[in-house]
């Protein structure tokens, strides 16, 4: 056989194999993490978690986010894990490593930023570096997201609660009060002081769990922090102490509505809806609307399907004002818990779904296209946007 016919086969051969190697690494490569942690058992959420660090160690920041992307087939609570990326990112960034940003750090309700933050405030407490943190992610994807600062000024907040002082623990009010200075001193707007003590009140209500803190209260009277706010801070400490209010009524959500159907409020108490910049630049909402719409954004929270039984429940609320704040929050569930990258499909299938009232409809479609920039580029909203009906267009995003 000629020299030259073997060598001509053995690069026929070798080029056989890479393509062969280019097709089992795009169809096949990521299925091996999701093969190996569902045959996992009772280890699944640990498999996950190293599959995670493994990404991150090796590849980056994107690249742990693309086993997020695998894992929310079989996992979709990812928050806890997009979290862990945070602080593990933190740590790889402390170190003098290179951490390019990602798009894909919205997964999971943004919860990268807030252990990223988290762990920059324990680490240093250095507000001025926290600050240019946040800056830095904001000008690197503010083109593609908005809603990268408020996830950071969230994860300030975060921070300066779990690394308090444990003189204070038992005291819930001596614990808040560092971090509410704080968020007053490294805001420079309004929505960055609201959204950073949002941070605050989460981190008391994660805490209220451990028996170590000695924050009985929160389980006992979930709004009694809430209650004693000034204007300013009441709406952003009543959302975060939801997760306590589940516990206390035991998802008893017609109760929980009636509960937040009785909170006061004065005119002039600050909204999460007319702060946010710019989204709902324009509109009012009371205290009691925001709260009751993100009471129900955690109805369907581990199940979407869900929602659909939960437009009965929306109309069976006590107050009647409540019933479209109820529909906004089913609907908002989409997007904060939906399948990364496509939450807005399942989000506009409900929205056109015969069985809701055509106000119904209008809340819903309000709720999912104007939030489009929270979550995407310019211009994936506006094709999402021009999928929709004429008369909801109104509602798309202009930023």
């Amino acid at each position: 056989m000629p020299f030259q016919f073997v060598i001509k086969k053995i690069a026929v051969f070798a080029l056989v194999l890479a393509i062969l190697a280019v097709v089992w690494y795009v169809f096949f490569s990521d299925t091996l993490p999701r093969r190996d942690c569902e045959q996992a058992g009772q280890d699944q959420a640990q498999c996950w978690l190293d599959a995670v660090q493994d990404a991150l160690q090796k590849k980056g920041v994107a690249a742990a986010f693309d086993v997020i992307s695998v894992m929310y087939q079989t996992q979709p609570n990812c928050h806890d894990y997009v979290h862990f990326i945070g602080q593990e990112a933190y740590r790889l960034f402390a170190g003098g490593k290179d951490m390019e940003l990602t798009p894909k750090t919205y997964y999971c309700a943004y919860g990268f930023y807030h252990g990223f933050m988290e762990a920059l405030v324990q680490t240093t407490g250095n507000m001025q570096q926290a600050r240019e943190f946040c800056a830095y992610a904001d000008k690197q994807l503010s083109q593609q997201v908005v809603g990268t600062t408020a996830a950071c000024f969230h994860g300030i907040g975060h921070g300066t609660v779990d690394g308090g002082d444990p003189t204070d623990w038992g005291d819930v009010e001596a614990m808040i009060k560092p971090g509410i200075e704080l968020c007053e001193l490294v805001a420079e707007t309004e929505f960055q002081r609201y959204i950073c003590s949002s941070g605050v009140f989460n981190s008391i209500e994660i805490l209220s769990l451990d028996p170590k803190y000695r924050l009985g209260i929160v389980e006992k009277h979930p709004f009694w922090l809430c209650d004693r706010q000034p204007s300013f801070y009441k709406e952003s400490c009543y959302i975060n102490m939801i997760p306590a209010l589940f516990r206390t009524m035991q998802r008893d959500f017609l109760g929980m509505a009636a509960h937040i159907a009785a909170i006061q409020e004065q005119g002039d108490e600050y909204s999460l809806m007319s702060l946010r910049e710019p989204a709902a630049r324009g509109n009012t909402y009371s205290v009691r609307y925001v709260v009751t719409e993100a009471l129900f954004h955690d109805y369907a929270r581990a199940d979407l399907a869900k929602a659909r039984e939960g437009v009965e429940v929306c109309r069976s609320l006590q107050d009647p004002r409540s019933r479209l704040a109820c529909i906004e929050g089913l609907s908002g569930a989409f997007m904060k818990y939906g399948e990364p990258n496509v939450e807005y499909v399942k989000g506009m299938q409900f929205c056109k779904s015969a069985m809701l009232l055509e106000d119904e409809k209008e809340a819903c479609f309000k709720r999912i296209l104007s939030s489009l920039r929270l979550w995407y580029a310019k211009d994936k909203s506006s094709q999402v946007c021009q999928s929709a009906e004429d008369r909801f267009q109104q509602f798309c995003p202009t930023y």
